[in-house]
């Protein structure tokens, strides 16, 4: 009895030394290709508008290898397999306009079947995380992205040189803003056609809407068309509907595609209406706190200043965009969704979903609204290898509990998501969303606790989470509320005489906490935070521009002129220059 345990013992420890040995080339063999099979499902291909019934889906890594019909493609043994039975698969969903603020983000567009993103105000952190996806070491969509936006009239060596450090840099396109000028803009979009390099943005003012849609920029939001083209052709005050043939014409000549984001809209219309309903919405509890926190802040949030003129507006311009739309679709402009998500308007992923039920209740049927999450931005992002389910495609796909076809809200129910070669099932997808309050948590606990102890070790640590320093300017503020101005303003000094880029010196989060201790009364020291950073930032006109506004708001009108003339002499291009210069004319004749 002894020595047959001796011997199963010894035979056992062999085995255990050999066995893992045997394993490792195998292991690591199904890791570099894991191989999954979705049975019996029905193929939503997006080729066409058809469903193809009982079929097998078979994928190796990150490729699509095999479809057909599921009682004629074998499954070979090892491989995953999902029951497809009674469901639909889909490809990934693209979002076209998004905002990367937080790693966390990322987890919410994946568990909701958004598959790809377009961040269209990039950042080098947006560049690492790219790089980290595209490699499987941070799970989360593909991410394509345009450098920082260009939101002020540069000369155009200048704009060209700008385009050209983007390029450098890994930049996937360039973002217009409202402020690049006319004389600029040609120069702009001929650099980055030299670098094939994806243009977007709003409509710039100075070039205006035919110079912009004739140079086949991208527009990115449906609401730029009322700020540009229906401004000039307006009747009554109002944007007219007899001009939207001419603006369809014209925008389907020029081939440009336009990123409708109408959930951007009607979400702005919900904050400025009823912000409690809103953020009584589920999906509400998904904003990291410190952007809950603006939204609830009138000083933060615009959409809460609007009078009974604006929110009229507003009310008249939502339905006016859903027409336009639709009018670009039937004409066959190629319409993308966009949801805006991260800037504090909509929830990433989920309102990729509600963007979908938008167009169709705009009147596209769920296929060509599908079309609009799928086939046109891969098309648009110049991008082959995915937006459809075909053999050789990648292997981005969403399994639905119910056929999208019959209905676009059916899209919300997802049964699963593969991505980046990983299968992750309902429970998983569930888990993901559920952990995303507790992260952000735990993200902002960290900061607040480093900070307090040493800053520059906060920094370091936001630095790897935090591209805009949202994050960080809530910690900021929050220890300068809670330390009083005379503390606070002699830490930034040391920081940032110690480390000139420090975000923690930035002249914007200076001016953020210096606007809301005005609005919360605390003038003094507002004044003073104002004072202290124009003075360390003397070559900030942005410092100098808000310095200026809150003399304007407290009614100081020849301390308000001095320092939006300071602003424009030391830099007469900043973004707000139009304003500061309207301002200084009426300040001027007002004060003689």
């Amino acid at each position: 009895m002894i020595s047959c345990w001796n011997f199963s013992l010894n035979v056992r420890g062999f085995l255990y030394s050999i066995v893992p040995l045997l394993l490792v080339p195998l292991v690591h063999a199904r890791k570099a290709e894991p191989r999954i099979a979705i049975t019996h499902v029905n193929v939503i291909p997006m080729t066409d508008d058809v469903v193809l019934r009982d079929q097998t889906v078979l994928t190796r890594g990150r490729q699509i290898v095999t479809i057909g019909p599921a009682d004629k493609v074998p499954v070979r043994r090892g491989t995953l397999k999902i029951d497809g039975r009674s469901r639909y698969l889909l490809p990934g969903l693209i979002d076209a306009h998004v905002h990367l603020y937080a790693p966390e983000q990322l987890q919410l567009y994946v568990a909701n079947g958004v598959t790809t993103v377009f961040n269209l105000n990039g950042r080098p952190l947006h560049l690492v995380w790219r790089d980290e996806t595209a490699k499987g070491q941070r799970l989360g969509p593909r991410i394509y992205t345009v450098g920082p936006k260009f939101d002020r009239a540069d000369p155009p060596d200048k704009a060209v040189e700008l385009v050209d450090q983007y390029w450098r840099q890994g930049y996937d396109g360039i973002k217009i803003y409202n402020q690049v000028s006319k004389a600029e803009y040609p120069a702009l979009i001929t650099e980055a056609k030299k670098h094939d390099m994806l243009i977007v943005g709003h409509i710039a003012r100075g070039p205006g809407f035919e110079m912009t849609v004739n140079a086949g920029q991208a527009i990115a939001h449906a609401e730029e068309y009322l700020y540009t083209f229906f401004e000039e052709h307006a009747k009554n005050g109002a944007p007219d509907p007899e001009s939207i043939p001419q603006a369809v014409a014209l925008t389907k000549q020029s081939g440009a595609p336009v990123i409708a984001t109408l959930v951007t809209y009607e979400h702005i219309l919900e904050q400025a209406t009823d912000l409690d309903a809103f953020l009584k919405q589920p999906e509400a509890r998904y904003f990291a706190p410190w952007e809950l926190a603006d939204i609830k802040e009138p000083t933060q949030n615009p959409y809460l200043n609007f009078d009974k003129d604006g929110v009229a507006e507003l009310k008249r311009n939502y339905p006016f965009q859903r027409i336009l739309v639709k009018a670009l679709h039937d004409a066959g402009v190629p319409i993308l969704t966009g949801t805006d998500s991260g800037s504090g308007i909509t929830v990433p992923g989920f309102s990729l979903h509600e963007e979908l039920e938008i167009l169709a209740q705009s009147g596209l049927t769920p296929f060509q609204a599908l079309e609009c999450a799928t086939v046109a931005p891969a098309r648009f992002l110049r991008a082959q290898e995915f937006g459809t389910i075909d053999q050789g495609k990648v292997a981005d796909l969403i399994l639905l509990r119910a056929n999208p076809l019959d209905d676009v809200a059916n899209t919300r129910q997802v049964a699963g998501v593969l991505v980046q070669g990983k299968w992750l099932d309902e429970l998983q997808l569930d888990r993901m969303k559920q952990q995303v309050p507790s992260r952000y948590a735990r993200d902002e606990e960290v900061a607040k606790e480093q900070f307090a102890r040493d800053p520059q070790e906060a920094v370091a640590f936001l630095k790897q989470i935090d591209p805009f320093f949202e994050l960080g300017s809530a910690v900021v503020m929050d220890a300068a509320l809670r330390d009083g101005i005379a503390r606070f303003e002699p830490l930034i000094h040391r920081i940032t005489e110690s480390d000139p880029d420090s975000p923690l010196g930035a002249p914007d989060l200076l001016n953020d906490i210096a606007d809301y201790l005005l609005a919360k009364n605390r003038k003094d020291d507002a004044i003073e935070l104002y004072r202290f950073n124009v003075t360390e930032h003397p070559h900030a006109a942005i410092a100098y521009d808000r310095f200026a506004r809150a003399y304007y708001k407290l009614g100081e009108r020849d301390l308000s002129l001095k320092y939006y003339r300071e602003a424009l002499t030391v830099d007469p291009n900043y973004w707000n220059a139009g304003t500061a210069k309207r301002r200084i004319a009426e300040l001027s004749k007002k004060l003689n």
